[in-house]
């Protein structure tokens, strides 16, 4: 499960994970530089062996976890980078025809693909 972890107290503040049961692992890639936007990403290793991925953003304003969706007709998402203020996140959505680099708007919502 992500974490908080302040560098100047030791304390660490637990996140949260995502609703869904099965998550088998997460990693966390981007930290806004106010610190109140975290990047992570779940990971479930499925029946056939595949792995299925959904990106997620922590928000401090809200304390909760919101899901970033993937392109339509998409299965797969991973953030890797947010903005110093935590609005956009960057990264790709995927599916079994191939992988797009992506940008989600934390306040709206709005996915876009970047067509690459």
């Amino acid at each position: 499960m992500p974490f908080l972890w302040d560098r100047n107290t030791g304390a660490s503040t637990p996140l949260g994970g995502l609703p869904n049961e099965g998550v088998d692992t997460y990693a966390t890639l981007a930290l806004s530089d106010d610190g109140g936007t975290v990047v992570s990403n779940a990971f479930r290793l499925n029946d056939d062996f595949t792995t299925s991925t959904q990106a997620f953003v922590w928000r401090e304003a809200t304390n909760q976890i919101t899901e970033l969706p993937p392109l339509p007709g998409d299965t797969n998402t991973i953030g890797q980078r947010v903005s110093p203020d935590g609005r956009w996140v960057v990264g790709n959505s995927a599916s079994d025809l191939g992988v797009e680099a992506t940008r989600w708007d934390t306040q709206t919502g709005e996915v876009v693909g970047l067509g690459v």
